[in-house]
């Protein structure tokens, strides 16, 4: 994500404007005519839509994902929706089904095989935008075509668990799991679609070529979202409008215009200018968000901003065989952990808005409550670094540098991938570091570099890196020991530092398949507790991210968690 400074956005923005500010709405529908007290017929009264103007620094590839190509998150919330959706907490919520999937109602059966069965009651009054009712069987066409391999679907997570669909009748689903899966109640993603059979299926059967470059999945796509796609004009933007037959009752927004920007600066003069109510944008920062935030304010205007935590930024500690041996010690990670002042990193970044991380669940997460009193924190505490140094041998020099057992000063090389924002973030842990007494070295590794994963996977001592989404597989990515960078594997494991250790695989493994909620906390609880005791990462902070409306949009409640967008609940905004 690119990140300039104030004076840089101020710069662009101020040249942009001219070139959007002669951007103009949608012409308002007519309503009918009113009788005067005459008896004679007025005019027809025009009434002005309400309209959403979302601005994007691309054009979408595709409306649904699973196929290979970046999706555009605002469209695909606004004109599809699926059995469930998370809300800005993490929570789940049904959407197409009445109910999430339940051990306790007796609609999530768990075997002691390892099989599972999940039976969804579909709601009765969902439609296409063609008119066509919403039936179990749209869903089981999408299971197949999603596990066809013929087809280049770039995404199986939840499809290839599931072992056989049945329906017995139009609005129930019986999901037969092929093996214990904890986010069986949580069917987010395209996977089972929906997809409209009625549609889709003969062109499926008779040409998968055909069917694959079809516009439907396009400028002819027809969802069951609470908005419909109306009209796409390349290179310049989507009109989305208002289904009126949206099962939850018809959106509060008339339309809703994506605008395709040629550019992030032109995004932010979009913003300014009035011609551009609200951006999803990823390359549209924190710094930008702020700067424009700033603006509004400062013209009396009251924006619509919430602050919520994005990346979990940490920083990987290399376990297998490090340039400086006694940095796998957790005596010396707590200490370099104490030595490190991450409020005032935080404040440097983001101004303050970026949370300290003592653990990889976020504040502003269900699972927090869980997991906050099981937490080792590390408070900024130069006294505490030393001691813990201390105890692992460790001796400061004559120049108070201190020295690793190897006689030689103690230099840590840090690693990062390029980039202003991380660039600065190391720059500032390397120096608070060295006022402790430990020196670095610090390394940006190119686009090419990053790519390299057998370079990745062999950094020296520490390497910055993030973490997008916070869910269980992050768990199993992450911190189990079979994800580890190997040849074997093709240097593929996200378990960058190589952290060993079978009573996390332990507990990993029970986490990935626990149904029961409360031994999910319990697991949790141990997880957080055990890796903030040996730190396999030392927890840095949440990168801040603003959700940004002008003054008037109701209904925003933030970003979603894990999947990060603010527009999962847009029927629910609305204009005053």
């Amino acid at each position: 994500m690119v990140r300039w400074s104030r004076a840089t956005v101020a710069r662009w923005a101020t040249c942009a404007i001219v070139l959007v500010t002669t951007l103009v709405g949608c012409a308002p529908p007519n309503q009918p005519a009113r009788s005067t007290e005459g008896g004679q017929t007025s005019a027809p009264v025009e009434r002005k839509p309400k309209v959403l103007t979302i601005a994007e620094d691309s054009e979408p590839q595709i409306v649904v994902t699973g196929m290979g190509f970046r999706i555009n998150r605002p469209l695909r919330n606004s004109v599809q929706h699926h059995l469930a959706t998370f809300d800005n907490r993490g929570e789940v919520l049904p959407q197409l089904a009445v109910e999430l999937p339940s051990q306790a109602k007796g609609t999530w059966v768990v075997r002691p095989d390892g099989t599972m069965q999940t039976r969804y009651s579909l709601r009765r009054n969902v439609t296409w935008h063609d008119g066509t009712p919403l039936t179990a069987r749209d869903f089981v066409f999408a299971w197949q075509v999603c596990m066809d391999p013929e087809l280049p679907i770039e995404s199986r997570v939840v499809a290839r668990q599931i072992a056989r669909i049945d329906t017995p009748d139009d609005y129930t689903l019986v999901i037969e799991w092929a093996n214990l899966y904890a986010s069986a109640h949580a069917i987010t993603n395209d996977d089972l679609g929906p997809m409209p059979s009625h549609l889709l299926r003969s062109s499926y059967e008779d040409d998968k070529e055909q069917f694959w470059r079809s516009p439907y999945w396009t400028r002819e796509f027809v969802g069951v979202g609470p908005y419909r796609m109306t009209e796409w004009q390349p290179g310049s933007s989507i009109q989305l409008d208002a289904y009126e037959h949206f099962y939850a009752g018809r959106a509060n927004i008339d339309r809703i215009v994506i605008r395709f920007a040629s550019s992030p600066e032109t995004i932010i003069a979009q913003l300014l200018a009035g011609s551009a109510d609200f951006s999803g944008s990823s390359a549209v920062g924190f710094d930008e968000l702020s700067y424009v935030r700033r603006e509004w304010e400062k013209n009396g205007l009251k924006p619509t901003v919430i602050v919520g935590t994005g990346a979990w930024r940490h920083v990987w500690v290399q376990h297998r065989d490090p340039v400086v041996r006694e940095l796998i010690d957790p005596r010396v990670k707590q200490g370099l952990m104490y030595a490190l002042d991450r409020p005032a990193l935080s404040e440097a970044l983001s101004e303050g808005l970026g949370p300290v991380s003592d653990t990889i669940v976020p504040p502003d997460d269900a699972r927090w409550e869980w997991v906050k009193d099981s937490v080792v924190r590390y408070p900024h505490d130069l006294r505490r670094a030393e001691q813990h140094f201390t105890e692992a041998g460790l001796r400061r020099g004559a120049d108070g540098v201190y020295v690793a057992s190897s006689g030689a000063r103690m230099v840590l090389p840090q690693w990062v991938n390029a980039g202003p924002q991380n660039e600065r973030e190391v720059a500032i842990t390397a120096d608070q570091w060295k006022t402790f007494g430990v020196l670095t070295e610090q390394t940006p590794l190119s686009r090419s570099q990053i790519g390299d994963r057998r370079l990745r996977a062999g950094f020296p001592a520490l390497y910055h890196t993030s973490l997008p989404n916070v869910n269980v597989e992050a768990f199993e990515t992450r911190f189990h020991s079979n994800q580890c960078p190997t040849e074997a594997n093709g240097w593929t494991g996200q378990n960058y530092g190589c952290y060993l250790n079978p009573a996390a695989d332990q507990i990993t493994e029970r986490l990935t398949t626990s149904i029961d909620p409360d031994e999910q906390r319990r697991l949790h609880q141990a997880l957080v507790k055990l890796h903030t005791e040996e730190l396999p990462m030392l927890p840095l902070y949440f990168v801040a991210e603003l959700t940004v409306a002008r003054q008037g949009i109701t209904g925003v409640k933030g970003r979603s968690k894990p999947e990060g967008d603010a527009t999962w609940n847009i029927q629910e905004w609305n204009i005053e």
